[in-house]
């Protein structure tokens, strides 16, 4: 859902309680970002008689992850919500009731609703990777195909982000945080 890195990872943020601010659980996570698009996004019908429904020359993203607790004292980070925002619209998904591992498909044009496919009364499992709709969205729904090219815009906006901090250094030791005798982390490139 929301990879902070690990040992073998260029970048270690930590847990999700590590990164929380001042560690408050009860906060959520949040960022919204916007970006224009190389070329003008299209969302056509499904039976493409009637041209494009929308287009747009930006996209935007906004996510929200918080941590649940459950009965045993732990916890889970979670996506409490994620909206793509496209020509004056919002297409996300967000859980069913809190606590819930199951999700509902949402959108703010009201000249636009996700139509169900019959006999797929199905229940939408959690978003891809904190940002992407399930493959169930699409099976579920007649008229979701164009949440794809959102998924994929977003995807090659950060194709061309590069980390510009340092490749190889000391790692740390887990148990006391530090960096004692252990050897450079080896990374191809490290100069």
């Amino acid at each position: 859902m929301l990879n902070l890195g690990n040992e073998r990872s260029l970048v270690e943020l930590g847990t999700f309680p590590e990164i929380a601010y001042a560690r408050d659980l009860q906060a959520p996570l949040e960022w919204d970002m916007g970006w224009t698009l190389p070329k003008s996004l299209a969302v056509e019908g499904p039976s493409r008689r009637k041209g494009a429904l929308f287009s747009a020359e930006a996209l935007g993203f906004s996510g929200s992850i918080a941590w649940w607790d459950n009965v045993e004292g732990l916890g889970r980070a979670v996506v409490n919500r994620m909206a793509y925002r496209f020509a004056g619209s919002e297409f996300g998904m967000q859980p069913v009731a809190a606590g819930k591992s199951e999700y509902d498909l949402v959108e703010n044009r009201p000249d636009f609703k996700f139509r169900r496919t019959p006999d797929r009364p199905w229940k939408l499992p959690p978003p891809a990777k904190c940002y992407g709709f399930p493959d169930q969205v699409r099976a579920c729904f007649q008229n979701a195909g164009f949440l794809s090219d959102f998924e994929l815009q977003f995807e090659e906006l950060f194709g061309q982000m590069y980390y510009l901090g340092p490749l190889c250094g000391f790692r740390a030791n887990p148990a006391t945080g530090s960096t004692g005798n252990l050897p450079p982390i080896p990374r191809e490139g490290c100069h």
